[in-house]
């Protein structure tokens, strides 16, 4: 395919737009799903250079036998690379085209194979080793898009729970009337109102064209996907054996819910990355110390600014501006856990130093108090522009938004009480005897 025929062909990305044509992104392999880096696709340059030859398979793609155009990744001699592949390449088969599925039976998710597929240089999409740093971004905006859906599938959630609680009776009384029932009516409220904070928050970041927001989309698809699941199970609950039938719609939502913890990284992996890559800069900061203090006569300006950041760190709460004073208090206090956590951080790094790579149980309490963090401070961007524009909470109330706050600050205190309080040796050695080793 010529460089002209393949702007012909790809620029009109307003017909992947319009729906006339349909795209897929194949990344994942047997042996390549959240390691994205570990593509076992092989894609080997021909001798003159002008086209490269793709032998392998990918497996758990959206649209692989009906799409129109492809974005495979597959390893070259510099790297992952992303090919622009279409399907009337010779050596491109489809080896199950609709893989049958617990949920999201609405999408075609199928398995390729690439034998000895010949692909144009000029399809390179990007430059050559690219192709992870091309993935990932694709993934960060996947991870926002989960943050939308989970949002409308919560307030649908809600919806349903709502009227079924306002409408069932039971013990002469409706369900609503009962405190269970009220506390998980209220928890969905809560839940739906910060989830929704978080995703207009995130994808402003975007819209705005910064560069990096790789952790706000990995919180954002984290608490969402965990906090829907949680939300679905409840509205499950609450119409009790009626919604285990398939004449109401929950035992659907129930099966497509829970892909959502794992698609687009694993929760258990987009955890660590939370952690690990907001520790870098302080980590950053403790290895300059460290040589600063082993030549103290050439980097004593390095100690003293060190010395300067983390006295006022541990001593000063940063502020957290907010406009309605009823919103103060709360501003507040997500000012003084913002520097306990501060503080948390450069004593985990400290005591673990290089090893805290590998000490997941403190990555999750880290990365557990900072999406909590988060959360308070998408909800109070939002609450605090809508008491300004209206006086109200757009679609809340002040109760279910203090809820919110509540619940969060309090999660962040117990992430951070359990880096000193907790089971983990015990865990560990629970789980050694249950694998047998």
């Amino acid at each position: 395919m010529s460089r002209a025929s393949l702007v012909h062909e790809f620029r009109p990305s307003l017909r992947l737009r319009s729906g006339e044509q349909l795209a897929a992104f194949a990344l994942t392999e047997p042996h390549a799903g959240s390691d994205a880096a570990n593509v076992q696709t092989l894609a080997e340059r021909t001798d003159d250079g002008s086209a490269y030859v793709l032998n392998g398979e990918k497996r758990y793609i959206t649209n692989a036998a009906i799409a129109q155009v492809l974005t495979v990744m597959a390893r070259t001699d510099r790297g992952v690379t992303a090919f622009l592949v279409t399907p009337d390449m010779p050596g491109f088969s489809v080896t199950e085209a609709r893989m049958s599925k617990l949920g999201i039976r609405g999408t075609a998710t199928g398995r390729l194979a690439f034998h000895n597929m010949r692909v144009p240089a000029e399809n390179v999409l990007g430059s050559p080793g690219e192709g992870l740093k091309l993935a990932l971004t694709v993934l960060d905006f996947g991870r926002t898009t989960f943050g939308a859906c989970c949002t409308g599938a919560a307030k649908t959630c809600l919806r349903l729970a709502v009227a079924h609680a306002t409408t069932r009776e039971q013990f002469g009384r409706t369900l609503s009337d009962f405190e269970l029932i009220k506390k998980k009516i209220a928890g969905m409220a809560a839940d739906t109102y910060a989830m929704e904070a978080m995703t207009t928050v995130t994808a402003s970041l975007i819209d705005r064209g910064l560069e990096d927001y790789m952790i706000e989309t990995a919180m954002l698809k984290v608490y969402t996907t965990e906090a829907l699941w949680t939300i679905v199970n409840d509205t499950f609950q609450i119409h009790g054996g009626a919604a285990y039938f398939t004449d109401l719609p929950l035992e659907r939502m129930l099966r497509d819910a829970r892909i959502n913890q794992i698609g687009e990284g694993a929760n258990e992996v987009l955890t660590s990355f939370i952690a690990l890559a907001g520790m870098r800069g302080p980590g950053v900061q403790l290895r300059d110390l460290w040589h600063a203090l082993h030549h103290p006569l050439a980097d004593l300006g390095t100690v003293w600014r060190f010395g300067v950041e983390r006295v006022s760190a541990a001593v000063r709460a940063p502020d957290v501006p907010v406009r309605d004073p009823r919103l103060s208090p709360y501003a507040q206090r997500v000012g003084k856990l913002i520097r306990r956590l501060n503080i948390e951080v450069s004593r985990v790094l400290i005591h673990h130093r290089e090893s805290v790579l590998d000490r997941q149980y403190v990555q999750q309490c880290i990365a557990g108090a900072a999406v909590e963090l988060f959360v308070c401070a998408c909800v109070l961007s939002r609450v605090d522009a809508e008491l300004a524009a209206t006086g109200n909470p757009k679609g809340g109330d002040m109760r279910v938004v203090e809820l919110c706050l509540r619940r969060s600050l309090r999660r962040v205190r117990r992430w951070l009480a359990k880096l000193h309080d907790n089971d983990d040796l015990l865990v560990t050695a629970a789980a050694d005897a249950a694998l047998g080793e």
